[in-house]
């Protein structure tokens, strides 16, 4: 089996050899998982940044991030509001394919 190409923005260290879909001719395509942590709605300003610097701790720890690594999970990290961002940009993102699909949650 050969690797044609990743799905995410940037090349993998894992197989740094294997072009983007980006690179290998379909500008700007992304398909990549990723895991956040989520609190509800108006949960208070303090509770998020306690969570967020324990998240950030744990996260750049060298044992915790090289068995991530291991498992072929890129830490990235960002902030409560750059994840935000990101989600509302997923959501319209995804949202617009899942209604053309005609996708329905059963």
């Amino acid at each position: 089996m050969r690797a044609l190409a990743v799905t995410s923005l940037k090349r993998t260290p894992e197989l740094p050899d294997v072009p983007t879909v980006s690179e290998a001719g379909v500008p700007g395509f992304e398909v990549s998982g990723w895991y956040a942590l989520l609190v509800p709605a108006k949960t208070p300003a303090a509770v998020i940044q306690k969570l967020h610097a324990d998240t950030v701790t744990a996260l750049t720890d060298p044992t915790t991030k090289a068995r991530l690594e291991q498992l072929g999970v890129s830490v990235i990290g960002s902030s409560p509001e750059e994840m935000r961002v990101y989600l509302k940009a997923e959501m319209d993102k995804w949202g617009v394919i899942i209604k053309e699909a005609g996708i329905k949650v059963e």
